[in-house]
C-alpha cells in the first residue's frame, strides 16, 4: 500500500464527517443593562456591563462594566470591578456548584439549572472603589463573605450554627442577587435588559462532535504510523545482502 496516502484519505473522512455533523456559534455576545426603572421615579440605576459566553468552555467573561446613574436623590452607585488588568472569567454551575454544560444554542436565558457564579469571592476580587468587607477598624468575618454572579450567587448560609457556601441559582439572566454597594455594604441588581447575539464569523465544533474529531484524528495518526512502521519493515527485507 502506498502510506503516503493514507493520512490524507483519513484527513478527508474527518473533514467529511465534521461536514455531516455540523457546526454551531459558541460565542454569545452579551449585554446587560440595570436601568431598574428607566422612565419612571425613582430611578436607582445599576450595572452595565458587556462580554460574551463561550458554550464550548462554558463560561462568561465581563469586559465592561460601569453603573448606569439613577435620579441623584435615590442613586447609590453600586461597586464596579477593576478590569484594567484582566477580564472577570464565571464558570457555569448548576445548584450543587459543580460544572454546568451550557446549550450550543444559548441565547442570553438562564433557567433556575445553572447561573455563571465567581470561582473568586467579593472579598477577594479588585474593585475600583476599594476592598469589600473591610473599613477603617473593622473587618467582616470570611464567613460573611460571597461569591457574586449573573443569574444566582454563592453566599453562606448559617445551619445550627455551622455557617457554609451554597449556590443559589434560583435567579435568571436579568439579576445579580449581591454586589457591593459600599465597604460593608450589599444591593440586588434586578429587572435588567439583557441582549444576546451570536458573534459574527464566530464558529466553532459542537461540543460532541469535538471528541468525535479528536477520536478520528488520533486514529488517522496511528493508522499512518502503523503503515509507515510496515513499509520500512518491507524496504528491509527486500534490501540485497550486500
Amino acid at each position: 500500500m502506498n502510506t503516503g496516502r493514507v493520512l490524507p484519505w483519513l484527513s478527508t473522512l474527518c473533514l467529511t464527517l465534521l461536514m455531516q455533523t455540523g457546526v454551531s456559534a459558541t460565542i454569545v455576545l452579551i449585554e446587560y443593562e440595570d436601568r431598574n426603572g428607566v422612565g419612571g421615579f425613582p430611578d436607582h440605576g445599576g450595572p452595565h456591563w458587556q462580554g460574551f459566553v463561550d458554550t464550548v468552555a462554558d463560561t462568561l467573561t465581563i469586559q465592561s462594566w460601569t453603573d448606569l446613574p439613577g435620579t441623584p436623590a435615590f442613586w447609590t452607585p453600586l461597586w464596579t470591578p477593576d478590569l484594567s488588568a484582566f477580564p472577570l472569567v464565571w464558570p457555569a454551575v448548576n445548584a450543587e456548584g459543580a460544572p454546568y454544560d451550557v446549550p450550543d444554542d444559548f441565547l442570553g436565558v438562564i433557567t433556575s439549572a445553572f447561573a455563571f457564579i465567581s470561582p473568586i469571592s467579593a472579598r477577594n476580587m479588585l474593585w475600583n472603589e476599594g476592598q469589600w468587607g473591610v473599613t477603617a477598624g473593622f473587618e467582616l468575618p470570611p464567613e460573611a463573605d460571597y461569591f457574586p454572579g449573573w443569574g444566582g450567587v454563592r453566599e453562606p448560609v448559617n445551619v445550627g450554627g455551622v455557617v457554609s457556601f451554597v449556590y443559589d441559582t434560583s435567579a435568571d439572566e436579568t439579576s445579580m442577587p449581591l454586589l457591593p454597594i459600599s465597604s460593608l455594604g450589599l444591593a440586588e441588581s434586578t429587572g435588567a435588559t439583557v441582549t444576546a447575539r451570536v458573534a459574527p464569523n464566530v464558529e466553532s465544533i459542537p461540543e460532541a462532535s469535538s471528541f468525535l474529531l479528536g477520536g478520528l484524528v488520533a486514529a488517522a495518526s496511528g493508522i499512518s504510523a502503523l503503515w509507515r512502521r510496515r513499509g520500512e519493515h518491507a524496504a528491509q527485507n527486500c534490501r540485497t545482502p550486500a
